[in-house]
């Protein structure tokens, strides 16, 4: 399942990072297809680019191999990303190369249970480029609790010093 970049549409070829590599892509069973880059993951349909996101912006992908479906959830709470892949030859490699890249953009990953429900969940991610950041989310909650900013600088600190950094 993999192409080219040569192989790509044009507005998805000019879309792709200098120096990304493709490491696969498929068509799309409603039309259009999908691209792993080593930059990130980039969807297009007959309109055109659809999605065109970084790895460090994804909170999970998971594959449903009965429903032929990849589901990509993002760190900022977007609606998730459904890619209907069918289940022809490739399939499972393409999906599992968009877990290896979820992976590799986790560094570390640490999630703390609020009072009365909900979660925060730190991070420190890795940009394509290598360099590394953290990241906060806030999950399932209704009404965070008074303290929660800091909750959420305790949790960031944590997971910075984890990997040293300031």
């Amino acid at each position: 399942m993999r192409r080219r970049r040569s192989e790509l549409p044009d507005a998805v070829r000019s879309r792709l990072e200098a120096g990304a590599r493709v490491l696969g892509s498929t068509d799309l069973a409603g039309g259009g297809g999908v691209v792993v880059t080593t930059v990130g993951l980039l969807t297009w349909g007959e309109e055109g680019v659809e999605v065109d996101r970084p790895w460090s912006e994804v909170d999970a992908a998971g594959w449903d191999s009965e429903a032929g479906t990849i589901i990509v959830t993002w760190v900022d709470g977007a609606p998730a990303t459904s890619l209907d892949v069918g289940e022809g030859t490739g399939v499972r490699e393409l999906a599992y190369t968009i877990k290896e890249r979820v992976d590799h953009s986790l560094v570390v990953l640490e999630t703390v249970s609020l009072p009365g429900g909900g979660h925060l969940r730190g991070a420190v991610r890795r940009n394509a480029d290598g360099s590394l950041f953290s990241q906060v989310t806030i999950s399932g909650v209704r009404r965070p609790p008074a303290d929660v900013q800091e909750r959420a600088a305790a949790l960031e600190e944590r997971v910075r010093a984890a990997v040293g950094l300031d």
